[in-house]
């Protein structure tokens, strides 16, 4: 019997097929309004939205942890499955990350989907517990582990013993939060607008979150805020890093929340043991140190924090008690 694992997040949908290597795919979608079908996913989707006008919207699947429409993340992951050699889910098993933001009624929807994509089972997990077994921890052992995901939109902490969530935190922000920060600085200092992925580069590129004091400089093209015309700046990390750091002292308080509503002992361990630090914003340059100082506790990045969640999934399907995480 194959096994499903899949992480569906706002930035990206990752999917793992047995013990094949794990396919990323953007989580976009364009919808043909006429016929009612999911016609493109990933980066070809924005082509055909543009190419095809009116008859096509553009869908982002995921909106703070929730599916942002059930029938279009469905007719996705069948595409999903397609560009993989899968004709669908058939009776094999499903498992799915729920994120620790998501209600009950999110999490039904997100299965909801799963299941109108062929699923017959699909088994949500606690993005926090397949964080633990993704990085090699037990999620079933009596020492606390504790992860803070940093994704696209949302960011949630968790401390995860005998196989439950004993603490958790969430809040919205997250890497999109991060780049807001960005574009919003350059357009107060300099009076040019920037695109998303220009943001996201300067964020990746230029700025350490460890050290923000340092006077990086980088020229950047956007638009003029007067006339709308092509124009450059130039724009130093110094002048960017304070309302940075305040998106990034929020990222903090979820995990300082989570702490807080932790057992003396699960305080301990991860005291002891440290957090880690996943998700798609966890490589941004100095992020782990710039925690690790805020919280007084080591802060560690695992090789691949993109794929923990996904990886421990797979980990966790495996397992013939892996309903008992729910």
């Amino acid at each position: 019997m194959t096994q499903f694992s899949l992480d569906v997040g706002a930035f990206s949908t990752k999917l793992k097929v047995g013990g094949e290597p794990v396919v990323v795919v953007p989580s976009l979608a364009a919808y043909d309004l006429e016929r009612g079908v999911v016609t493109a996913i990933g980066k070809e989707a924005l082509d055909t939205a543009l190419k095809t006008g009116s008859r096509a919207k553009l869908f982002r699947l995921m909106d703070g942890g929730a599916p942002a429409e059930p029938r279009i993340l469905s007719g996705y992951l069948k595409a999903l499955l397609k560009t993989v050699g899968i004709r669908g889910f058939g009776r094999d098993t499903v498992t799915a990350a729920a994120c620790g933001g998501a209600s009950d009624l999110d999490v039904k929807s997100l299965l909801a989907a799963v299941e109108e994509a062929g699923s017959k089972r699909c088994t949500p997990v606690p993005s926090v517990i397949a964080a633990a077994a993704g990085v090699h921890e037990d999620p079933s052992q009596e020492q606390g582990v504790m992860a803070l995901i940093v994704g696209e939109s949302v960011v949630e902490a968790g401390i995860v013993s005998f196989g439950k969530v004993a603490a958790q935190s969430s809040g919205r922000g997250g890497v999109r939060a991060l780049r807001s920060s960005i574009k919003e600085s350059v357009r107060s200092s300099a009076q040019i607008v920037i695109s998303d992925e220009v943001a996201f580069e300067i964020l990746a590129e230029m700025i350490d979150i460890g050290q923000p004091g340092l006077n990086t400089l980088a020229k950047v093209w956007g638009r003029s805020q007067e006339n709308g015309e092509h124009t450059s700046a130039t724009i130093s990390a110094r002048d960017l890093a304070p309302p940075l750091l305040r998106e990034v002292d929020s990222i903090a308080a979820v995990a300082t929340t989570c702490i807080s509503r932790a057992k003396a002992q699960l305080v301990s361990d991860v005291a002891y043991r440290g957090i880690y630090l996943l998700g798609g914003g966890a490589r941004l340059t100095g992020l782990a140190n710039y925690l690790s100082n805020t919280l007084s506790v080591a802060v560690k990045l695992p090789s691949d924090p993109e794929l923990a969640i996904v990886e421990g999934l797979a980990g966790l399907a495996s397992s013939p008690k892996v309903d008992i995480y729910w």
